[in-house]
């Protein structure tokens, strides 16, 4: 299993670790994101699910792009 974990340190802090790991030939991305006070989550809890949203769709993009050899 490989890791990577990324810490916000301006408001709002927050830590997002995803973690990779082979699962029947496919590979099994979790991520979580965990945010330092809750109340500051509760604010912007839409905010964060529209912008990992489009991260993955970009993270995607990527990752097809690398398969076909090209990824800039």
């Amino acid at each position: 299993m490989e890791r990577v974990v990324l810490e916000h340190l301006s408001e709002p802090q927050f830590r997002v670790t995803a973690t990779f790991e082979e699962e029947k030939g496919w590979t099994k991305v979790v991520f979580r994101q965990t945010f330092k006070k809750e109340k500051q989550f509760e604010q912007i809890k839409q905010m964060c699910i529209n912008g990992n949203e489009e991260n993955f769709d970009r993270f995607g993009q990527l990752l097809e792009e690398m398969k076909s050899g090209t990824a800039g």
